[in-house]
């Protein structure tokens, strides 16, 4: 199961220092931590930079999930709709330099 947990519970983790209980209690379940890039910016939004610092390190653990920002979600469904309904316009090999 995926769970994305909203930046009042970051802040309370951190401040209940359960930061390894939540990684413990991950590990041994089928949960799913998931990290949007809008709770990160949210959270680089906090005055307290003690605080900012230790959510910031505690939503950057290698054990969640991150997911890829909105626009970048979107621009896949509009290159999905290019491919199926003008593959022409496709340039299969770029030049990219």
């Amino acid at each position: 199961m995926k769970v994305l947990l909203d930046s009042n519970v970051w802040r309370y983790l951190v401040d209940q220092n359960a930061s390894a209980a939540l990684e413990k209690c991950v590990t041994e379940s089928d949960i799913e931590i998931v990290v949007t890039p809008s709770l990160v910016f949210e959270t680089f939004e906090q005055l307290n930079e003690p605080v900012r610092k230790s959510i910031l390190k505690l939503q950057a653990l290698p054990s969640w999930t991150r997911l890829m920002p909105d626009t970048f979600l979107e621009m896949e469904e509009i290159k999905a709709s290019i491919r199926r309904y003008r593959p022409e316009l496709i340039v299969n090999n770029p030049d990219l330099t």
